[in-house]
């Protein structure tokens, strides 16, 4: 499903505003999209919480650029589930910076939280998959 078919859902329009702040470096505003219990899981195998993935994003790794290709969306009552492949251009801050590029499936899963404050993203994992697969 290319991401101009998706169905125009609340938490897809979050997914996009994930994707823009983390590409801008606007961390406060991607802590806002994420949920208490957020389960983090890189394609390297690591895994993370919100307040670990947010310094991990701030110390380590620089986002520069990400483009997705939405393939699955399904939703309930207080969740919904995002399928996409992922391009992501970013910087290591390590000495020197290193520059790298990757391609992963990406699984999203938000939640519905009350109050008034919207989808929240509470599970994210990542699969390196390769460029020819991605697509983007």
């Amino acid at each position: 499903m290319n991401a101009d078919m998706a169905p125009r859902h609340a938490a897809l329009e979050r997914h996009g505003e994930r994707v823009r702040r983390l590409a801008a470096g606007d961390l406060a505003g991607l802590a806002d999209l994420l949920d208490d219990d957020l389960v983090y899981v890189h394609s390297t195998g690591l895994v993370q919480g919100k307040a670990e993935l947010i310094g991990f994003f701030t110390q380590t790794l620089h986002v520069l650029d990400i483009r997705t290709r939405i393939a699955h969306f399904a939703q309930g009552s207080d969740m919904a589930c995002i399928g996409l492949f992922q391009r992501m251009h970013a910087q290591l801050q390590t000495d020197p910076p290193r520059e790298l590029c990757t391609y992963s499936y990406v699984s999203e899963v938000w939640r519905l939280c009350g109050s008034g404050s919207g989808w929240r993203l509470r599970h994210f994992q990542s699969t390196a998959v390769s460029e020819e697969a991605a697509q983007l």
